[in-house]
């Protein structure tokens, strides 16, 4: 449970504005304190995208003396899972329709696509909840404007295998709907495990989503088109959409004609582009009859759907040379030349 508002305070006669979030998660879930204090640690370089906390404080169980304690009551683990109190003030952020240009829009979502790849490949948590909500924006003190990855209180990270830990991850699907990956979507007993990739497919969604509903000089966002209420409905309902909408370009046409008259460029740009890259790597996934027992080649890599759905191939799709992640392996070689260099003067 989470509970987010504005509160506006005084200080030397002047009001500013602090966003309060309380939340009330099971203690044996990192909560979203350390969460962002555990991603400035790793990547200190790249705060300027990350929840700038101002204030942050735990409370336990009994410390609050909450009146449930105080009554005759059997708690077992069965019937009980330890939770506690977290209240974070943070930086006060813009929304994305906000942006006041489509340029400054396409440079906020972008930060937070590198910082986020830099989040996973450093930290190695995932998100879980990308959303047109939780990538913001505000304007440094250069005046440009600066993407912020927001809202890290479901995000889950990898255990000792390298692998992200069910054991901590909630009992069911996490995210906002429209902005779900097809996979995790899908019915299922369980929920299907969460991948970097499914990140980046809901990267596309925000794109997408602003392209068809944001005036960002304005300031507002628009009531969802006709084109995608569908993705408002339920999870199967969505997922029979998104399924139809990568199928085949004549279905995906009528959303791209939805697009904002300013929001044209980017749809020849990066939207259409990397339409296409999760069209190919989605139906790349080989496919057995059900009534063969022959298993796809091993070599397949599902957690990229063979390679094909990377960052790399996703920034590569839309032009854009990463900044931060090239400049990181540019140093790394550099370093191991000069490794090299010198093992080999000493022999």
């Amino acid at each position: 449970m989470r509970l987010s508002f504005v509160q506006t305070h005084l200080n030397d006669m002047r009001s500013y504005a602090v966003p309060l979030k309380f939340s009330w998660p099971l203690k044996a879930r990192i909560n979203e304190i350390e969460a962002i204090k555990y991603l400035h640690s790793v990547i200190p370089d790249l705060a300027d995208h990350l929840p700038a906390l101002q204030f942050s404080d735990n409370f336990t169980v009994p410390g609050l003396d909450l009146p449930w304690t105080k009554l005759d009551l059997t708690i077992t683990a069965e019937n009980h899972k330890e939770s506690g109190l977290h209240i974070l003030a943070s930086k006060l952020y813009i929304k994305l329709w906000k942006a006041g240009s489509v340029e400054a829009f396409k440079q906020a979502w972008l930060d937070c696509v590198e910082c986020h790849y830099q989040v996973w490949t450093k930290g190695e948590p995932l998100h879980r909840d990308l959303s047109e909500n939780n990538l913001m924006l505000y304007l440094g003190k250069d005046g440009k404007v600066k993407g912020v990855l927001n809202d890290w209180d479901i995000a889950s990270f990898k255990n000792a295998l390298g692998q992200i830990d069910r054991l901590f991850a909630a009992h069911h699907r996490t995210g906002t709907p429209p902005f779900m990956a097809m996979d995790l979507l899908a019915s299922s007993s369980e929920p299907p495990t969460h991948l970097y990739r499914h990140e980046l497919e809901s990267f596309f969604y925000i794109l997408l989503w602003g392209a068809l509903h944001y005036d960002v000089v304005v300031g507002i966002r628009h009531p969802t088109v006709e084109e995608v209420k569908p993705w408002e409905e339920g999870l199967d309902a969505i997922r029979c959409k998104k399924v139809t909408f990568f199928s085949r370009y004549r279905d995906a046409e009528p959303v791209f004609k939805a697009i904002r008259p300013e929001f044209q460029g980017l749809r020849k740009e990066w939207i259409e582009p990397l339409y296409w890259l999760i069209k190919g790597a989605y139906n790349s996934e080989p496919e057995v009859p059900p009534d063969q027992e022959v298993q796809p080649a091993a070599s397949y890599d599902y957690d990229t759907y063979g390679g094909r759905l990377t960052f790399w191939t996703f920034m590569k799709a839309i032009k854009q040379e990463p900044r931060w992640a090239r400049k990181e392996e540019t140093e790394l070689r550099k370093e191991g030349e000069i490794k090299q260099e010198t093992k080999e003067k000493v022999n």
